[in-house]
């Protein structure tokens, strides 16, 4: 798999520059971060737990499953295109693949609405920021649209927006952008490029374009810089998740005979006032994609609300609390802290730019290292 994967990114790349430009993208490695949940029952071992979901999946979308001589190596083919699926970490995988983007995002949103036990890794503004500091920042996207959240006949003060930029001034120009009091509410970073080369092998550089909903696009000649890349940014994140989990989460101890609740709850704070709080509830918790979220609200005066709620990627409840500059969430322990990274994700693409998130000793999660 590595040896075709780099011999395809050298080809593209000599292509491009050559051509300064790919038709389509062809040729272009892509590269997914996906969360998943799963449950090994019976003694299974992690390769047959995750051989069986493929499978399950595969009767709901037309792939074929193939396993490879490493165990946390497997193969989907969907049409022509192929993708190879690492599960080293069974708890956060990385899909790789050379299709086209078009074909390639539509399988991967098959494959998470096809079973509770996948989610994107979601990637905040604060953590797309954190990772320019691997390599050389070199480019960066911003997005906000507010559509899921307010009516048809509704005008926001920015609606929509998609800004992209490309060179080596994307710091002095994002730095710009973020003072500007015109966009205060509507710079959600929502991509960012760098170049990235193993110390030693500076011919060998790759620069890959993350994006907020755990997407990678490399453009280069080094699979092996590629890898090394992605891998310390995935490692950076489910860190951060499983901190979440670890450290905030709400749960019952027992020391001694004695128990007492620990955990600590993570608090949103907006930049942006909620001005219709039951607008707001019904579209967020309404089941529905990005945020795929059920409630049932209690509301509580005019500017305080409580939602007791669903996740439905894994089926778990957790609680909200939300005012009008502020959300605060309780995680029980066992609760999926992907979750709160995709919540708090798509509150920045869609809502507020500017809000921030902390919980118990950490002022800055997803931006501390």
């Amino acid at each position: 798999m590595a040896k075709y994967l780099a011999d395809a990114m050298f080809s593209s790349y000599d292509r491009y520059r050559s051509d300064q430009k790919l038709e389509q993208d062809t040729g272009l490695l892509k590269s997914y971060f996906i969360e998943a949940h799963i449950n090994t029952n019976n003694g299974e071992t992690n390769h047959d737990s995750i051989l069986d979901l493929l499978c399950q999946i595969s009767q709901y979308i037309r792939i074929r499953v193939d396993e490879s001589e490493d165990e946390s190596l497997f193969n989907i083919t969907h049409g022509k295109d192929t993708y190879y699926i690492d599960t080293s970490d069974i708890r956060f995988w990385i899909i790789h693949t050379l299709a086209l983007s078009t074909r390639a995002d539509k399988l991967k949103n098959e494959l998470i609405k096809a079973t509770p036990s996948l989610d994107n890794a979601w990637l905040p503004a604060q953590f797309l920021e954190k990772i320019t500091t691997f390599g050389h920042f070199k480019g960066f996207g911003a997005l906000h649209d507010e559509t899921p959240l307010i009516d048809k006949n509704t005008e926001a003060e920015v609606e929509s927006m998609h800004l992209r930029l490309w060179g080596g001034s994307a710091a002095t120009v994002l730095e710009s952008l973020h003072s500007s009091k015109a966009l205060m509410h509507s710079l959600a970073l929502s991509s960012v490029r760098l170049k990235y080369w193993l110390p030693g092998y500076d011919d060998e550089a790759v620069t890959d374009n993350f994006t907020f909903d755990g997407k990678v696009t490399a453009l280069g000649k080094s699979f092996i810089s590629h890898t090394n890349l992605i891998s310390k940014v995935y490692s950076e994140y489910s860190r951060d998740i499983r901190n979440i989990e670890e450290d905030l989460s709400i749960r019952f101890v027992s020391k001694q005979g004695v128990h007492s609740l620990e955990g600590h709850p993570i608090i949103i704070s907006l930049t942006r006032k909620l001005v219709d709080l039951p607008k707001f509830i019904s579209r967020v918790f309404s089941s529905a994609l990005p945020f795929r979220l059920w409630g049932l609200p209690e509301i509580i005066g005019d500017d305080f609300a409580r939602v007791y709620a669903v996740d439905l990627h894994i089926g778990h409840k957790l609680l909200f609390e939300i005012s009008t500059d502020f959300i605060r969430i309780y995680l029980p322990a066992g609760t999926c802290g992907n979750t709160v990274a995709r919540f708090y994700t798509n509150i920045q693409q869609y809502f507020d730019s500017m809000a921030s998130i902390s919980g118990g000793r950490s002022e800055r999660l997803f931006q501390e290292s």
